[in-house]
């Protein structure tokens, strides 16, 4: 979060299920210092984050989740999630998009002004210093 804030501002307002992840302190008091208002899911509402529910149920198939136990090592296992995130990221058309998610980005940078690029703002590192941590 700290990093798509500081290249794009803060959102004014941010979604996210009941997943102890996004409800642990760190993130909710990062949230609340921000001054992003936070809006959960009800339990046993799946439908009110429909993006990010459709996304695990697309990487479920992808992963063929139900026969890991076909693997012999847990390397075979991370082999075969990376493989998928990359086809995910990389090939796969997502129907929203019309395109995978890497084309999408490329495109999105592209349409930016070149001041913005031009500038010191950088997205794809930040430290664990500009993180708090």
């Amino acid at each position: 979060m700290p990093c798509v804030s500081k290249c794009l501002g803060n959102p004014l307002l941010i979604h996210f299920d009941q997943g102890s992840e996004y409800l642990g302190a760190e993130n909710i008091g990062f949230l609340k210092a921000s001054g992003i208002q936070i809006s959960v899911s009800a339990k046993g509402h799946p439908w009110e984050n429909g993006y990010k529910e459709a996304f695990y149920s697309q990487f479920k198939l992808d992963l063929d989740a139900k026969h890991l136990n076909r693997f012999e090592t847990i390397g075979e296992v991370a082999a075969h999630v990376y493989r998928t995130i990359f086809y995910h990221n990389n090939k796969r058309i997502h129907t929203a998009l019309k395109t995978n998610p890497v084309e999408y980005k490329k495109r999105y940078y592209e349409k930016l002004p070149a001041s913005f690029l031009n500038s010191n703002v950088h997205c794809t590192r930040i430290s664990s210093k500009e993180m708090g941590t």
